[in-house]
């Protein structure tokens, strides 16, 4: 099941500076999704990033479709 997180991000002359470092419009939300790699994740995903929200997808699997503007993937794994 997808999960949407808003992340912590810094305010500094109308600018958002996220946590990497980059900067975005004060107004552009970013949303970490976790299972983006998934049909139902990558779905929410790209209606976000229409709406012209920053999203970062986030799963095991590679998305099967390609990332639209204001969207990016990250591989991540569970060790255990």
């Amino acid at each position: 099941m997808p999960v949407t997180l808003r992340s912590k991000t810094l305010q500094k002359d109308g600018e958002t500076l996220t946590s990497d470092g980059r900067s975005t419009p004060a107004k552009q939300e970013v949303h970490l999704i976790t299972g983006g790699g998934g049909f139902a994740g990558f779905c929410l995903g790209r209606r976000l990033a229409g709406q012209g929200h920053r999203v970062i997808l986030a799963d095991v699997n590679e998305p099967l479709w390609d990332l639209t503007n204001n969207m990016e993937f990250v591989k991540v794994g569970m060790n255990g």
